[in-house]
């Protein structure tokens, strides 16, 4: 589900069964490694609408979160304990922040970090994409399932 009026209906109706919320992090920049950020934020897009597809009804898909890719680690640590806490209020028990950069792993509470490498899509024949969005879906699908059977 997502933050749209009709996902919201559902989301009302079945609230106690949407216990996830998946939150994309993309980096911006208009300077140095302009083209990767564009990649990754096309790429995040794919693979969060797959995962949405394939887990609707049990994930709550949130709206990206910007940030500034040259953000030190404070920043980062600061803005992910904002939207944690956001979502423990909004009754979310599994909050998983989805990122393809890789220094977001240092932050704080790594298990809510779900990394994958970003792929730039433009360069790539559409049967490829399709089978590493599975892949990736797939994957971060089982890590989720640990997460859910481990309660």
């Amino acid at each position: 589900m997502k933050y749209q009026t009709g996902d919201m209906e559902m989301f009302q109706r079945s609230r106690e069964y949407v216990d996830t919320v998946i939150i994309p992090l993309n980096a911006i920049t208009f300077e140095k490694g302009v083209n990767q950020a564009v990649a990754s934020y096309e790429y995040l897009s794919l693979l969060t609408y797959e995962l949405e597809r394939e887990l609707k009804g049990r994930i709550f898909l949130a709206h990206p979160v910007p940030y500034m890719k040259e953000s030190g680690q404070e920043f980062k640590n600061g803005l992910l304990s904002q939207w944690r806490e956001f979502y423990r209020e909004a009754g979310f028990t599994y909050i998983r922040f989805l990122t393809t950069d890789n220094k977001w792993l240092s932050a704080a509470n790594q298990e809510e970090i779900l990394w994958f490498p970003s792929i730039q899509t433009d360069k790539m024949p559409k049967e490829a994409i399709k089978q590493v969005l599975d892949d990736h879906t797939e994957q971060i699908t089982e890590l989720l399932r640990e997460a859910w059977n481990t309660d």
